[in-house]
């Protein structure tokens, strides 16, 4: 076998690690920004729900259709659905507005931790 001798790190390049950095701030902060404003525009505009129909309300959500759900799918299909219900409530009204502000505030972190990490001293 031919083993290979490790290849030697690559050159430590300030000036680029300081623009690299640079630009996940401001990328972070701007992320941070316009997710708070759209989640704000949204939590400002959005209109209640219309009142749903009691036959449409109560179809999907009576012990009847959960029995039968689970009588043919198991306890994983019931968990399924509801998670799928609850994912589906996220892109909608007061709920659509937080997500966005999460989204972006997770992201906005995401990119101040890589130019936190950019301005780290080399290891040796």
């Amino acid at each position: 076998m031919n083993a290979r001798p490790p290849r030697p790190p690559p050159p430590h390049d300030p000036v680029r690690e300081a623009w690299l950095r640079e630009r996940f701030q401001v990328a972070g902060l701007a992320l941070l920004i316009c997710g708070l404003a759209a989640g704000i525009l949204v939590l400002l505009l959005v209109k209640p729900p219309p009142p749903a129909d009691y036959e449409e309300e109560t179809i999907g959500n009576s012990k009847v259709y959960e029995q039968n759900l689970e009588h043919l799918g198991g306890k994983s299909a019931v968990l399924g659905v509801e998670i799928g219900d609850w994912w589906d409530s996220l892109w909608h009204g007061r709920r659509l507005a937080v997500t966005l502000i999460v989204l972006s505030g997770s992201g906005a972190g995401v990119c101040f931790f890589f130019a936190y990490l950019l301005g780290l001293p080399p290891r040796e």
